[in-house]
């Protein structure tokens, strides 16, 4: 009985340096032992075994199924982890299942080409109306795709920023294009939002990037939309559009209606003023601090 648990406990042990690239099939962790290495990959059902790659999704046997938990990139925490698990070494743009904490699985947009980032907003084409509730952007909204505007939805970005397997703080990415196809950036090096009880209070800082740092009076804000939670004296309720972290100075505005020259009752970014009125495309993402 000693035995047998013991060679499981070496498979497993292989299965998960294998996995994870620290060792090959037949390499010197089994020198003048490939046949036992022969062994092992067959008895977890494996096949092939190239460095960092796990290729043994349709194996059946106990271990190889046991292997597929240890390595799976399904239930990773973020874009950032999926991308950087050694199962499978191309990884394209596209929606995936992520499980920050212990509920429900959440499926985001990964941005897979620029290292990782978890979409969690974008607006490319108007077709989504973001004058919405309290509801809609706690729940999220719009069409999950690189083609299509939606909003990611405030739960799932306080779930994904308040995780407990977060090793570090978030970073937060805007990317703002204009109708004449310039581009700027903004990034803030700490960025969370705390739960629905504290209106999705958010927290940010430490700004750098090419688009002027228009979030700067926005920490520490509520999260008001115009029909719900909105303050007398804020930009919601003076613009009456869509769902943001407004105060009294209105010098940030993503979820602004889609329309160049709506001032701003469309989408504000106040410290790029060449591009004011002419925002054309953006997406929000986030990403662990590296």
């Amino acid at each position: 009985m000693k035995m047998r648990c013991s060679r499981w406990i070496k498979n497993i042990a292989l299965t998960w340096l294998l996995c994870n690239g620290l060792v090959e099939a037949g390499s010197q962790e089994d020198q003048g032992s490939t046949e036992k290495t022969e062994v092992r990959k067959r008895d977890l059902g494996l096949g092939v075994f190239p460095r960092g790659d796990c290729l043994f999704r349709h194996s059946t046997s106990v271990l190889g199924l046991f292997a597929r938990l240890l390595c799976s990139d399904e239930g990773k925490g973020d874009c950032e982890e999926v991308l950087k698990s050694p199962v499978e070494t191309y990884k394209p743009n596209g929606v995936y299942d992520l499980r920050p904490d212990s509920n429900a699985a959440l499926f985001a947009l990964c941005d897979m080409d620029e290292g990782g980032w978890t979409i969690i907003q974008q607006r490319v084409n108007g077709k989504t109306d973001f004058s919405s509730d309290w509801e809609d952007y706690k729940l999220g909204f719009g069409e999950m795709n690189e083609n299509e505007d939606f909003w990611l939805g405030n739960e799932n970005i306080w779930r994904l920023t308040n995780a407990v397997t977060t090793r570090e703080p978030y970073t937060l990415r805007i990317e703002l294009t204009s109708v004449g196809k310039e581009k700027r950036f903004a990034e803030y090096s700490y960025f969370r939002i705390e739960n629905e009880a504290n209106k999705y209070r958010l927290n940010i800082s430490n700004y750098s990037g090419n688009a002027g740092d228009a979030m700067h009076t926005y920490n520490g804000m509520d999260f008001s939309t115009n029909y719900d939670h909105g303050l007398f004296d804020s930009c919601s309720a003076s613009y009456r559009s869509g769902g943001w972290w407004f105060n009294q100075y209105c010098h940030a505005n993503l979820n602004g209606v889609y329309k160049p020259g709506t001032g701003y009752n469309g989408i504000v970014w106040d410290t790029w003023p060449e591009a004011m009125d002419t925002i054309s495309e953006v997406r929000m993402m986030i990403r662990r601090k590296d």
